[in-house]
């Protein structure tokens, strides 16, 4: 993308986070641009908390609770997509320390898959 076009993009996308802003009441947020070659733009916008007592910069951190999981999973799928792994594959291939004790049986921990864990089905 050329620079003035992305000039462009960038300013259009700030328009529409602080409009955005104002009509769901979000006292703040931090958002970027990332590409294969890292950050193009990162910018904090409005306050942390409704306190109003420090604004948000591009490095202010937030609680992300149950979103991990989809950030998770997703890295998973592009680990996934690339072939560096399966999701099938045991769990033990890549954390061969993993160790759980279970009433079923050290041979248990085996049966575990990747797809097991992303999907909640492992038991654990």
């Amino acid at each position: 993308m050329q620079k003035e076009n992305l000039s462009t993009l960038i300013n259009e996308i700030k328009e529409n986070i602080v409009s955005g802003m104002k009509k769901y009441n979000i006292p703040g947020m931090s958002v970027g641009i990332i590409s294969k070659e890292g950050i193009i733009w990162a910018e904090g916008f409005g306050f942390v908390g409704r306190n109003k007592t420090r604004e948000v910069d591009s490095d202010t951190l937030f609680w992300i609770g149950s979103l991990a999981k989809a950030y998770t999973a997703t890295a998973f799928l592009l680990a996934v997509q690339d072939g560096l792994v399966d999701l099938d594959d045991p769990l033990i291939k890549y954390y061969p320390e993993f160790n759980w004790n279970t009433r079923f049986g050290e041979k248990e921990r085996e049966k575990i898959t990747l797809q097991h864990l992303l999907t909640h089905r492992s038991g654990l």
